[in-house]
């Protein structure tokens, strides 16, 4: 069975403590602990900006994922909204969906506008359920972030190449948004066996602070993290266009010239928005209801099937309109010219109605229901 976990403070930038809104039953408190100590640090620096993460823990012996949103809400209140999935459960969503990566959920489930953005309502405590997903994840087949930022799809499978499948930091043009980060892991794991099941990640990453094994952080390029990386030799990749071999582990932190001249540039836009097609990210504030069962899929379902049966009795109208129409035109003149025999094997159908005498005279007249990961109140 999944659980979820949700915690708030009154402050994203101090360090206040955390009020827990909504908890699985059954869930341990030591178990709720140590996923407040994974994404503590995270919700104390998040900005206007949803910080999303991935990161494989251990409890009791079992092995879990967790999967993660923070975010700011109104007033500077942070929300943190977890998910976490025991390895059982991965492994049936790995074999129900083809493409199932841990950024492809993050992704599914925050354009489902699932993870939380605020909590107003009473605390709540959710029945255990498997978890269930409104959908699969897209296929990466065409790589599109990854052709957009670097030129080339086939440059999608060089974060499962050494150095970086132990852990590195991956920097990108100023102004990419989270959920082109998520789409950019998922193009990348959907390439590998595993499909970055068991190794972390962070879009964007806000803490500075080195990758744990495996671990994938995705940070602005210039930021703090990256500085960190050079003087740490980590593993660091670049993406900009051209981007065509597996770059190195860098050996030096480069040092600025005394004599540059600095001055102030307006950050570039998103190099993302030249895609075509993006799906819009809409965050609404959860109540209560919002993480409980609900009939709204079975309801749109209802509305839908009826929009579908107007459509198609106007469709049957019109045609039962036009039809006796064209049934009962009359050939063109010049088929009169043509000799007997002919206009015979020409002739329309003859209608069973009695023909006017007056040719000029006008003829008589079709959750899964999917849901979003099921939590269920008792």
């Amino acid at each position: 069975m999944s659980y979820q976990f949700i915690y708030t403070t009154s402050n994203c930038e101090a360090d206040t403590d955390v009020t827990v809104v909504v908890r699985t039953q059954g869930m341990a408190p030591e178990l709720e602990q140590l996923v407040v100590e994974r994404t503590r640090a995270t919700s104390s620096r998040v900005g206007r900006e949803p910080a999303f993460s991935y990161c494989p823990i251990s409890y009791s012996g079992e092995r879990y994922h967790l999967l993660a949103s923070v975010r700011r809400g109104e007033a500077d209140q942070c929300s943190a909204h977890h998910l976490i999935l025991r390895e059982s459960e991965c492994r049936q969503l790995m074999n129900s969906d083809a493409f199932a990566t841990p950024a492809g959920i993050l992704l599914m489930l925050e354009l489902q506008r699932f993870w939380a953005k605020d909590w107003s309502g009473s605390p709540v405590v959710l029945a255990e359920a498997e978890a269930r997903f409104p959908g699969t994840c897209s296929a990466p087949q065409m790589c599109a972030t990854w052709q957009v930022l670097t030129g080339s799809s086939e440059a999608a499978v060089t974060l499962q190449r050494p150095p970086y499948t132990h852990g590195c930091v991956v920097t990108l043009p100023t102004g990419i948004r989270a959920r082109d980060m998520l789409s950019l892991l998922h193009e990348s794991d959907a390439q590998s066996a595993e499909r970055g099941w068991g190794r972390g990640m962070c879009v964007p990453a806000l803490e500075v602070r080195l990758p744990q094994d495996a671990e994938r952080l995705l940070c602005a390029v210039a930021s703090p993290l990256e500085q960190l990386a050079k003087e740490a030799r980590v593993p660091l990749l670049n993406l900009h266009p051209g981007l065509s071999e597996v770059q190195q582990v860098v050996a030096q932190v480069p040092t600025k010239s005394p004599n540059a001249e600095e001055s102030p540039t307006k950050p570039p836009a998103s190099p993302l928005s030249v895609l075509p097609v993006m799906l819009p990210c809409r965050y609404v504030e959860y109540g209560a209801e919002g993480l409980q069962e609900r009939q709204i899929d079975e309801e749109s379902s209802h509305k839908s099937y009826a929009l579908l049966v107007a459509a198609g009795s106007i469709i049957v109208l019109c045609g039962a309109a036009i039809l006796p129409n064209l049934i009962n035109r009359k050939p063109p003149r010049a088929a009169e010219s043509q000799p007997a025999s002919l206009r015979h094997k020409t002739r329309p159908l003859r209608s069973s109605s009695p023909r006017p005498k007056d040719a000029s005279s006008p003829s008589e007249r079709r959750k899964i229901r999917t849901d979003a990961p099921a939590p269920h109140s008792k």
